[in-house]
């Protein structure tokens, strides 16, 4: 499978999860190219989740859980919302990173 069409994949299954708990989300559409690396949320997430006075931004990734340094720096910054990092872990489901 080719690497882009597995991260929309989890990305899915992260938004699903999200809205069966009553979130309503935005998620970035993935475009891209050799030109333009990255449309991330404040260039570090994929996933905007609010409901009732909560504010989520979420990274998602496939795998391996990356340095969570760059997300705990925009949390210490940012203290208004709830910053995390899901990571896919095949047929055991996410392991949910929070920081800060």
């Amino acid at each position: 499978m080719n690497t882009r069409a597995k991260g929309n994949r989890i990305e899915r299954k992260a938004v699903e999860h999200l809205e069966q708990q009553g979130y309503l989300v935005y998620r970035v559409r993935g475009s891209s190219n050799r030109f333009n690396i990255s449309n991330d949320i404040f260039g570090l997430f994929d996933l905007l989740c609010c409901k009732s006075g909560e504010t989520k931004l979420i990274q998602v990734k496939s795998s391996k859980k990356p340095n969570l340094s760059p997300f705990a720096e925009f949390k210490d910054k940012y203290s208004q919302f709830n910053v995390e990092v899901w990571v896919w872990k095949a047929r055991k489901g996410f392991e949910i990173f929070s920081c800060g």
